[in-house]
């Protein structure tokens, strides 16, 4: 009689360890098939929300860091202009970085439907196989349109026929996502080695003289002093105002990503900014007003200026008023614990679609809404030039990290010239051009965060002919996600492009640092 009772453990360990393995695969591909799955960004059309293949590159005059596309490599060396201080940075030869690799959410649409202003992964409509990431900006069941860089929509019946008026699609609903989509204008923290005084020209690695200007002028310089990162007002009281001309309005006409493409960018006025800085008074409470100027809720295109006051007492007001009245109107309020010399408060106005918030300390203060129809923004003219912005504080203080961002704006032309999908215009003769998107049941409208070089739903032509007869039935295709094809949404970055010790080397180490939620 044989003795088995030393082999049955390890015929057991065996077994159990290969339904284990077993059992681990099993949830592994169904995971990945029903949860979570990995993408990898191959292209810069959510630039600078998240990055594609590209160059990173900090710059030798201010210390800003900037992300730059890959670009084509001519006979001269490529360099890069730095969104900051506008010194012509030479741009790495080796090879770019791969794009972030993020994590995508696949079961959440099948509890509850995509939310305007998601990113989400889809299957590309014209070629099914390849995997796509947009901004989802317009719903099934809706019309929609782009008006000068803004999206609007309008609710519509089975039958097409309207049921409600067009309005803004206000991405300041979700504060984070209009967070990331800010783009850089200026920021206190970023000047030259000279510390911005801009008296002579340097001589930059490239050959070409250099020379920047600070772009904040103050109203009575004798009373301002200017730090390295901030400015300082020693007096009663004092305004600083913003000048464009002096941070180059060509800078202003393309995103820092795209400058290595070497195409003519179709024009981006900054029209909508948020202006923020963190003051701190010198002695007793003191009082901030932040304005800028525009075409608010005038329906007769009349130049209005918008005013967002703290006063020293905590008191808060946004006003407006008309360039031709002399009437002030408060229209809306609130009130802060009053700025005091213990500590910094952080401040900020978004004065973006159609809105006027004003934060501080990350909460907002006060809000203003306001709706303009879509016929008057269409016969009024658009506001000429950027705006007029200041910043008035009512006693010492010190201003530090003062910068100033813009709004994405979806433009109507990309870069090759072609005419976006929805959007709507009145030419030089006063013809109204363009025609709105209707959107069906099941069909999604799709733009990047890199409006002026991505490919979206304003741009692509027919889906493939399977899509198009299967998921469309008979409604129109062009341009639109059917749900279909909707993967999921993306919620993390879970490993950024490596960070090279060396501008040159082609290795780098993890860059844990970017490791970030996606709104």
């Amino acid at each position: 009689m044989t003795d088995q009772r030393g082999e049955r453990p390890h015929d057991h360990g065996i077994k159990d360890t290969a339904e284990s393995i077993v059992i681990a695969l099993i949830l592994a591909f169904v995971f990945r098939a029903y949860v979570v799955e990995a993408f990898v960004i191959p292209t810069g059309s959510m630039a600078p929300t998240l990055l594609g293949a590209h160059h990173t590159i900090r710059c030798r005059a201010c210390g800003y860091e900037l992300d730059v596309d890959p670009g084509k490599r001519g006979r001269q060396r490529a360099r890069a202009i730095c969104p900051m201080c506008h010194f012509p940075n030479p741009v790495p030869e080796a090879a770019p970085l791969a794009g972030d690799r993020i994590l995508v959410l696949k079961f959440l649409y099948g509890l509850q439907g995509p939310r305007r202003w998601d990113p989400i992964v889809f299957k590309n409509p014209e070629k099914p196989r390849v995997n796509y990431i947009k901004r989802l900006a317009g719903l099934p069941n809706e019309r929609l349109a782009i008006v000068r860089g803004n999206v609007y929509v309008r609710p519509v019946d089975a039958a097409g026929s309207a049921t409600g008026e067009w309005r803004i699609a206000r991405k300041t609903a979700r504060p984070a996502v209009q967070r990331a989509v800010f783009q850089p204008v200026y920021d206190s923290r970023y000047l030259p080695l000279d510390g911005g005084e801009g008296t002579t020209a340097r001589q930059n690695p490239l050959g070409a003289d250099f020379v920047w200007r600070r772009p904040w002028v103050p109203e009575s310089p004798d009373r301002w002093r200017f730090a390295r990162h901030g400015y300082t007002l020693h007096g009663d009281r004092g305004i600083l105002r913003f000048d464009f001309d002096r941070i180059q309005r060509r800078r202003l006409q393309w995103q820092p990503y795209n400058q290595l493409k070497r195409r003519e960018l179709p024009p981006q006025p900054p029209r909508e900014l948020r202006i923020a800085a963190s003051v701190r008074p010198l002695a007793e409470s003191a009082g901030v007003t932040i304005t800028t100027t525009g075409r608010f809720d005038a329906t007769d295109g009349a130049r209005q200026r918008l005013e967002a006051r703290i006063e020293p007492d905590g008191r808060v007001r946004i006003l407006l008023r008309r360039r031709d009245a002399d009437a002030t109107r408060v229209v809306a309020s609130g009130r802060v614990e009053p700025l005091s010399a213990d500590a910094a408060r952080r401040i900020a106005l978004w004065s973006v679609d159609q809105a006027a918030i004003l934060w501080v300390d990350g909460e907002a203060a006060a809000r203003w809404q306001y709706d303009v129809g879509l016929e008057t923004l269409l016969e009024r003219p658009p506001f000429p030039g950027p705006p007029r912005v200041s910043i008035r504080l009512s006693s010492a203080a010190r201003l530090h990290r003062v910068r100033i961002d813009r709004d994405i704006s979806y433009t109507r032309l990309n870069g090759n010239g072609r005419e976006a999908r929805g959007a709507l215009w009145t030419d030089r003769e006063g013809r109204r051009r363009g025609d709105p998107v209707r959107l069906g049941a099941n069909a999604f409208f799709c733009l990047g965060d890199n409006s002026p070089m991505s490919e979206d739903s304003r741009f692509w032509s027919e889906p493939a002919p399977w899509v198009r007869d299967r998921m469309f039935d008979g409604a129109p295709a062009a341009g639109r996600v059917p749900r279909r094809l909707l993967i999921g949404r993306a919620f993390f970055v879970y490993f950024p492009p490596v960070h090279r010790l060396r501008p040159d080397h082609r290795w780098g180490v993890p860059n844990f640092g970017d490791m970030r939620v996606i709104h």
